[in-house]
């Protein structure tokens, strides 16, 4: 199970990781999926203690958008990368392979920078608000629903035959779903209203985008999981803004 966590940690973050954790014979990637919350709460913590620490001498604004970029930095964007190629295929392809060929693509077009721009700047200013709020718990719920979703995305996924997200698919099950699930259990008691109406929303997006991924790129690519941390995890801070702004 360590070596599964540290598989996590290593693909959702820049942290080091040993070298032998990848050396290991028939190493499960979907086995990770379990720990993705967690990494989650790891940095969702680091942002918030973050935040804390530029209240005293930044407006909310700028607190709200240095958080933004320390969560980019931690992550090294691979999510926001997913995010943009997934766009820019919506935007640019007409056909199921068209909009995989744009999606494989290493290059960023018009649809994809300007997604880039608008997500960052809805976090930035929801960090900012739910900082100025003392909503702390709106800032990590936002965080760890992103990485929960990915793991949900790969429940019966139907997944392409090659990159990184087969890897992931492959082996996947219900288990590692419901070990993965046990780190929103805390949201719930800490906040129990909030958590239940965040986790239900997060759940009804990953399934429709789950049937929209289909539908239109034919398979679930690794783009498609980072672009779904992306969407969860913005429409939660959004809904966190919502909530904790209109009690």
């Amino acid at each position: 199970m360590m070596k599964d966590f540290l598989l996590a940690l290593s693909f959702l973050t820049r942290c080091p990781v040993p070298q032998r954790v990848f050396e290991a014979e028939h190493l499960q990637f979907s086995r990770s999926f379990a720990f993705f919350p967690l990494i989650g709460w790891l940095l969702g913590a680091a942002v918030v203690g973050f935040l804390a620490l530029c209240r005293p001498f930044f407006p909310a604004s700028v607190s709200g958008f240095l958080g933004a970029g320390l969560l980019l930095w931690l992550t090294r964007a691979l999510h926001l990368d997913g995010f943009a190629d997934w766009i820019d295929g919506l935007g640019g392809g007409y056909t199921q392979e068209r909009r995989r060929q744009i999606m494989k693509d290493s290059r960023i077009g018009t649809f994809g920078a300007a997604s880039i721009v608008i997500i960052i700047g809805i976090k930035a200013f929801s960090m900012g608000t739910l900082q100025q709020a003392g909503a702390w718990q709106g800032i990590i719920m936002a965080i760890v629903c992103g990485r929960f979703s990915m793991a949900l995305l790969a429940w019966r996924a139907q997944r392409s035959n090659e990159g990184l997200g087969a890897k992931f698919i492959e082996g996947f099950s219900w288990n590692i779903l419901a070990l993965s699930s046990l780190w929103l259990l805390p949201f719930l008691v800490w906040y129990p209203l909030f958590s239940i109406l965040a986790i239900t929303l997060s759940v009804g997006e990953v399934l429709v985008l789950k049937r929209w991924y289909v539908s239109s790129f034919g398979a679930i690519t690794g783009d498609l999981f980072g672009a779904t941390c992306e969407t969860v995890e913005t429409t939660i801070f959004l809904f966190a803004v919502a909530f904790f702004e209109n009690p």
